[in-house]
């Protein structure tokens, strides 16, 4: 996938989480160590790229893949606040097109226990972005 697509998704997921969902995010794919604060963690999962179409001088292609966002919080501190801020982020992702890319499925999970310590809830947002490349390429 190209750089350029990557980042349009990477914005999208950013926004939707910081400005709707009111979470810090941090794109990465470790575990990571645990927090005061509720958080999120997200990465992209490029599942490869379909040719569609030829049109003059391009190889129009179909890209899928998904995002892999889990939210994170300290065990203990209620969990209401962490489920509404995802079901913002979600209701966000779903009614979002940009660019070229379009977000299909939204699977949440029910909460996962990470840690003894955190509490998580895990969404994975499906996409199809359409991109073209010269024939010369």
């Amino acid at each position: 996938m190209n750089a350029e697509t990557i980042n349009a998704i990477r914005v999208k997921v950013s926004e939707a989480v910081k400005d709707k969902g009111g979470l810090e995010l941090i794109w990465d794919v470790a575990p990571m160590p645990n927090k005061d604060e509720m958080f999120c963690t997200a990465v992209i999962r490029d599942n490869g790229r379909e040719l569609i179409a030829t049109c003059g001088n391009f190889y129009d292609f179909q890209e899928n893949g998904m995002v892999d966002i889990t939210c994170y919080m300290k065990r203990g501190e209620g969990d209401l606040y962490l489920r509404q801020a995802v079901d913002e982020i979600r209701a966000d992702l779903e009614q979002s097109d940009i660019d070229n890319v379009s977000f299909d499925n939204i699977i949440q999970d029910v909460p996962l226990e990470a840690e003894q310590t955190q509490y998580a809830i895990f969404l994975q947002v499906a996409f199809r972005a359409y991109t073209s490349r010269p024939i010369d390429n």
